[in-house]
């Protein structure tokens, strides 16, 4: 009967040790409120960083041309799909849709928006 006493006492030790979290270990349910943590730390960073020097210079005569060139480009798409409602798919049609998409993408980088 002593020698009972130590061994059940050994298994209620290893058996809640076993369940509960070390000191190294973290629970599943502070995972989710760390991560939004970090989020919202990180998102602070961002809002209290000065504005990167990068975007400063803006070739203002390039941007004119890019945005006159989307407007030419723009223009043509009406006609194109006129074609299309007829059933002529006009080859310039998709390539000027990929200049617009293309400008779009610069224009923006360039004004920073």
């Amino acid at each position: 009967m002593r020698a009972l006493v130590p061994l059940l006492c050994a298994l209620a030790f290893i058996t809640f040790s076993a369940g509960s979290p070390s000191a190294g270990q973290t629970t599943d349910t502070s995972r989710p409120a760390r991560r939004t943590q970090q989020r919202e730390d990180r998102l602070q960073a961002r809002m209290a960083a000065p504005p990167s020097q990068a975007h400063v210079r803006i070739d203002r005569a390039q941007v004119r041309r890019d945005a006159e060139e989307l407007v030419r480009l723009a223009n043509s798409i009406p006609l194109g799909v006129a074609g299309v409602e007829k059933g002529v798919v006009s080859k310039d049609l998709n390539e000027n849709l990929k200049k617009i998409q293309k400008l779009c993408k610069h224009l923006r980088s360039e004004l920073a928006l």
